[in-house]
């Protein structure tokens, strides 16, 4: 029997670290505008994207990153950066 690849990846904490990561490095924005926009403790977002971290996060604080790291409130790359108000 032939062993079949996924066409879609599957979803795992380290991939969402690396997106969230490559986010905030495309977009330009800090860690505390991400979280300011998103409702999310900095201190969480701080935690999980740093370097050989193996902290996780709840379903709930992944739901409220979703749209910014994959959705409709990913900033367009094209437009340079604006800040917080």
């Amino acid at each position: 029997m032939t062993k079949r690849t996924p066409l879609v990846p599957v979803f795992t904490e380290e991939l969402f670290r690396n997106d969230v990561r490559g986010f905030l490095e495309s977009s330009g924005w800090s860690k505390n505008k991400l979280s300011s926009l998103a409702g999310v403790d900095w201190k969480v977002i701080n935690r999980f994207t740093e370097e050989g971290s193996s902290v996780g996060l709840n379903s709930e604080t992944i739901e409220k990153l979703w749209p910014f790291i994959y959705g409709d409130k990913r900033p367009n790359p094209e437009q340079p950066p604006k800040e917080a108000a």
